[in-house]
């Protein structure tokens, strides 16, 4: 991290802050902060994460809700930073990203921010002809997509086209549909770095929790 980099923009959000009834006043005394270096994943939202406990993020889906606080998504994305790095994914590279409304995206989000890498976002009910138009017009490198949307893609890794993580799938031994639905469900809802490998929305009898590989 900067510190002196996050000291430099804290102070002049102090200021906007003090002098927020004085525009003239702000306005005269603001300046930008210009640090040499300066990544806002690393030297302000973790920053302002570390050991804050209130609620950074909050997905509202039906009767379901995500919650995470600033620290959480601030470890969350750490370590999926970590696992994009471990594959390659380095300061510059243009990175596809397909997931739908879920806390991945915004842990991805950061993610690339920390190792320098650029997000080109996509929604995952794409058409063929479209994500060809993006890969190509973006220079994209490597994609990241989601849940079932990675086994479409795992063709395109044995053409000269971008990087593809490894495709996730789901091995489930629930003799349940609805069993076997929650384990895909939640393969796909959650990245590589972020799970534990093992589903734990299906036990029960008869049921094996599920893997994602």
């Amino acid at each position: 991290m900067n510190d002196h980099a996050t000291d430099q923009f804290r102070r002049a959000r102090d200021l906007l802050l003090d002098l927020r009834e004085d525009h003239d006043a702000a306005a005269a005394k603001f300046r930008w902060p210009r640090p040499a270096q300066f990544n806002w994943a690393l030297d302000w939202f973790d920053r302002i994460a570390e050991g804050n406990s209130r609620a950074a993020l909050v997905i509202v889906d039906g009767d379901r809700q995500t919650t995470l606080s600033y620290a959480e998504l601030s470890e969350r994305s750490s370590r999926v930073a970590n696992w994009l790095r471990a594959q390659g994914i380095g300061r510059g590279e243009k990175v596809l990203m397909m997931l739908d409304n879920q806390a991945a995206v915004w842990e991805s989000v950061l993610a690339a921010m920390k190792i320098g890498a650029v997000v080109i976002p996509t929604y995952t009910t794409i058409s063929g002809k479209d994500l060809a138009d993006r890969i190509d017009r973006g220079g994209v490198e490597t994609g990241y997509p989601a849940g079932c949307t990675t086994k479409a893609l795992t063709r395109r890794r044995r053409s000269s086209g971008p990087r593809w993580p490894r495709a996730r799938t789901t091995r489930c031994s629930c003799t349940s549909p609805r069993g076997r639905r929650r384990c895909r469900s939640w393969c796909s809802t959650h990245t590589p770095a972020t799970r534990s490998g093992t589903c734990p929305g299906c036990t029960g009898t008869g049921c094996v929790p599920a893997t994602c590989t």
